[in-house]
């Protein structure tokens, strides 16, 4: 796994993932990206998903905002080559 991933905690990664996401303007990018999210969580359908305050949500949004600015970002080819190697390890 690329060191990147173990230097962002978990909620920075997932924010930094959406940005990312919410800049893509190719719809096929975006039907790519839901379709590895919908079969990873047809894998994973016993995990639970628990709400989070607004509070907790804007926190993490400006901690994603502070790590941007200080460089602790993940190129979108690494994202993408992390998803494909996890993809085809499954």
């Amino acid at each position: 796994m690329n060191n990147q991933f173990t230097v962002m905690d978990t909620q920075s990664l997932k924010l930094g993932i959406i940005n990312k996401v919410l800049q893509i303007a190719d719809i096929a990018i975006l039907e790519d990206i839901n379709n590895t999210l919908e079969s990873y969580t047809v894998k994973k359908k016993n995990v639970e998903v628990k709400p989070m305050s607004i509070d907790k949500f804007y926190a993490m949004i400006d901690q994603a905002e502070e790590d941007a600015a200080h460089g602790h970002l993940i190129a979108h080819e690494d994202v993408v080559s992390y998803f494909n190697k996890k993809k085809h390890r499954d």
